[in-house]
């Protein structure tokens, strides 16, 4: 298998070009929300927020497929950010921190206010996410999270030598053309890949910004549910892979559905349906932005409700395999444009720059 190259129409990604929607996002709600201020939002900021979110996408790369991926889902995940808290909501009248009421009036204040909401992965701390984590010392923190690296960088060291040796059946053939069982078991080893690789990531990060006093342990949750979260396909993708998403994905679903009839299974399904529509967006514009494809990524994300909908026949206790075996059966034929993107015999790059750089926004908070 050759070496990952990158599209040969992409040049090198000046560093902190997918940050500047964040930023755009964040100087869109400094200003107070009067009806002239609601205006400029949805008719200046939001179009320049999307076009600022272009270039990356078409024209640029790390040269690292890992973090082009990370580049594209950015892109893709901040134009969904800046539709919801500048067309589909007034976040000041609508969200709060914990223990606050409204939003602050002083500039400043307001100014530390945005840049949380704006680059706050999962919302903890505020009315839409998950209240700030228990106390933790920071030297158990930095440990545990510490040890638990060595874990994910040793499996991801495993995992890609299985994944590049042509001894052995991962390269006999292509995935898809793989028997049914050897499919699901690579389909598998693909995904704990690709789980360890973000979870490393998270978990630097969170090193980097609590070891140099930018951010605190509590503000630092898990990137993905627990494994108790497994117990059906539903929650898997609501409660452990959509974890970071969430928000984004009720608001846009709401809003589609408020321009529908009111029927209530067209409502569910709608409800149901829309937030697998928008994933599958932000992951195809990730392959797409490493590897020029993306399509079944697409496909395979939009076939998911089908699952949750057949699952309903089935007893609680069975649900959990289901659950497997339906996220591995319809994901081996996506991952063939990992596989044939090379991505596997190009070492993950560990730390996720926009990841860094969200950090660093929150140090004055």
């Amino acid at each position: 298998m050759k070496e990952w190259a990158p599209p040969p129409h992409r040049t090198p990604l000046p560093l902190l070009l997918p940050l500047l929607p964040y930023f755009l996002l964040l100087l869109a709600l400094v200003p107070s929300p009067t009806p002239h201020i609601l205006l400029l939002r949805r008719w200046i900021f939001f179009p320049v927020i999307l076009v600022s979110a272009l270039p990356p996408l078409l024209w640029y790369t790390t040269r690292d497929p890992w973090l082009d991926m990370t580049v594209g889902t950015l892109c893709v995940i901040s134009a969904l950010r800046a539709s919801d808290f500048l067309i589909l909501s007034v976040p000041e009248f609508e969200v709060h921190r914990d223990g606050e009421v409204g939003a602050p009036r002083d500039v400043w204040a307001k100014a530390k206010w945005a840049a949380d909401l704006a680059l706050s992965p999962t919302g903890v701390g505020w009315s839409f996410g998950p209240s700030v984590a228990p106390p933790m010392s920071h030297a158990r923190f930095l440990l545990s999270r510490t040890l638990r690296i060595v874990g994910y960088i040793t499996a991801i060291s495993l995992v890609s030598t299985y994944l590049t040796d042509p001894d052995l059946p991962f390269l006999a053939q292509p995935l898809s053309a793989q028997p049914l069982p050897l499919r699901l078991v690579h389909g598998a080893v693909v995904g704990v890949l690709i789980y360890s690789m973000l979870q490393a990531q998270q978990l630097t990060v969170s090193i980097l910004a609590v070891g140099t006093g930018i951010s605190r342990p509590e503000r630092w949750l898990e990137y993905f549910g627990t494994w108790r979260d497994l117990r059906d396909l539903r929650s898997f993708w609501s409660a452990f892979w959509h974890r970071t998403l969430r928000r984004v994905f009720v608001s846009h679903s709401k809003a589609l559905a408020a321009l529908l009839p009111r029927n209530p299974a067209l409502q569910r399904l709608v409800r149901l349906c829309v937030p697998f529509l928008l994933s599958g967006t932000i992951h195809l514009a990730g392959t797409y932005v490493a590897f020029g494809r993306g399509w079944r990524t697409l496909v395979f994300f939009s076939v998911q409700p089908i699952g949750i909908l057949l699952e309903r026949a089935l007893q609680s206790w069975m649900r959990p395999i289901w659950a497997v075996l339906w996220v591995v059966g319809t994901g081996a034929w996506a991952l063939e444009e990992y596989v044939h993107g090379d991505v596997t015999t190009h070492a993950p790059q560990i730390v996720c720059f926009g990841g860094v750089a969200g950090a660093l926004w929150k140090r004055v908070l």
